[in-house]
């Protein structure tokens, strides 16, 4: 689905995902796709909204056939977790979608008022809540006027189990597509030591891809030319390190103002470090014409698929504190306290971005170590207490 933003040569792409009980009037359940890139004037415009669409919408949707299909697509995102239920119940797997509720609630009790309309559906008779949902159905597809095309077909859970397959919808093959132009993207380094640079990056099936890749020596001269920058590199234990480089330069009218030595360059960049199952992302931040220093501003532990936020600390290099949120049960709503002068002093870095990542990621480790994060395992899967 395109959607308008609120600049005239960009818009945002949705994937559209809805089951046709969804309200018609809805964005779906899916998240839109590569958001900053849409500008109609970029050169990489054209093939790569036709490369997106072929692998990020229609590869990606096209392959999701039956209300379980969707059910897990949607499992982990609790923002989704309504339509999950609802997908599973009508799916014929009750007892999978109570126990998501029942998961959900013991880690916060609002989930009990929040899921109180679907836990309801659980409990009446499911021949009036399927009655319920086709007319559902039917007021989508005369909202759609999809009526000529339109084959109502049952829920799985009115059919016996061996009966549920014939209800599965065919995949869906985009059929012969244009062939995405050489020099547009380029997989992550994947021999130990190797480094690649590109000029931006999309996240495609939950792993970074190079947009724009160019040269060692294009990327040098773009880093000392103070231009975006993203740098990919294969580290010597074969973790993946994406550092992406913002520089920002101060408006000319505030650097006349400013005092001769102020570095009219500020920074607002990220690393990402991938393991097997979790990654770390790393934020980094100096104000143009700002006295202070280039400091780690954030850390933030997550799965790899970056939908479940593990542990995050923000961090005020100003104030002296920091504030760390836990989602293994300890701090979920944040805790604010004071920073010990060593920790303080681990934040501040004393380099150019993206530097030395060797020193960047000891630091996050005694950064994570000193605020109750414990030992950096990005092997480790991730199970909510």
């Amino acid at each position: 689905m395109f959607d308008r933003t609120g600049e005239r040569k960009r818009f945002r792409i949705w994937r559209y995902l809805n089951p046709l009980y969804g309200h018609p009037g809805s964005v779906g359940c899916d998240q839109s796709i590569h958001s900053p890139l849409w500008d109609v004037t970029a050169a990489h415009f054209m093939p790569l909204l036709l490369d997106s669409l072929q692998h990020d919408i229609f590869a990606e949707l096209g392959r999701l056939t039956t209300l379980e299909d969707l059910a897990r697509r949607l499992e982990g995102d609790r923002e989704k977790a309504s339509p999950c239920v609802i997908a599973l119940l009508l799916a014929g797997r009750p007892q999978t979608a109570s126990a998501i509720m029942d998961s959900l609630a013991a880690r916060d009790p609002i989930w009990k008022h929040w899921l109180a309309k679907e836990r309801q559906l659980l409990d009446r008779d499911i021949k009036a809540v399927c009655a319920e949902f086709h007319e559902r159905e039917e007021r989508t597809v005369q909202e759609l006027k999809i009526a000529s095309i339109w084959e109502p077909s049952p829920f799985p859970i009115e059919l016996s189990e061996r009966e549920r397959e014939s209800v599965a919808e065919p995949q869906f093959d985009a059929g012969p597509w244009p062939v995405t132009p050489d020099g547009l993207l380029a997989l992550l380094p994947e021999q130990r030591g190797e480094l690649k640079f590109s000029k931006d990056f999309i996240f495609r099936r939950s792993l970074p891809l190079l947009l724009e890749p160019m040269t060692i020596e294009a990327g040098q001269r773009t880093y000392e030319a103070h231009e975006r920058l993203i740098a990919a590199q294969r580290l010597d234990d074969g973790k993946l390190l994406l550092s992406i480089v913002a520089p920002q330069r101060a408006h000319q009218s505030w650097i006349d103002l400013a005092p001769p030595d102020a570095d009219p360059i500020g920074y607002h960049s990220r690393l990402l470090l991938y393991g097997c199952e979790r990654l770390v992302e790393i934020s980094l931040h100096r104000r143009s014409l700002s006295e202070q220093p280039l400091s780690i501003s954030s850390i933030e532990v997550q799965t790899r698929d970056r939908r479940e936020n593990i542990w995050r600390c923000n961090f005020s290099h100003e104030q002296a504190d920091a504030t760390v949120f836990d989602a293994r049960g300890t701090y979920g709503d944040g805790v604010t306290s004071k920073m010990s002068s060593d920790l303080l002093a681990t934040l501040v870095l004393d380099h150019p971005v993206p530097g030395a990542p060797g020193d960047i990621l000891c630091r996050t480790r005694l950064l994570l170590n000193g605020m109750g994060y414990g030992e950096l395992d990005l092997d480790l899967p991730f199970e909510r207490s």
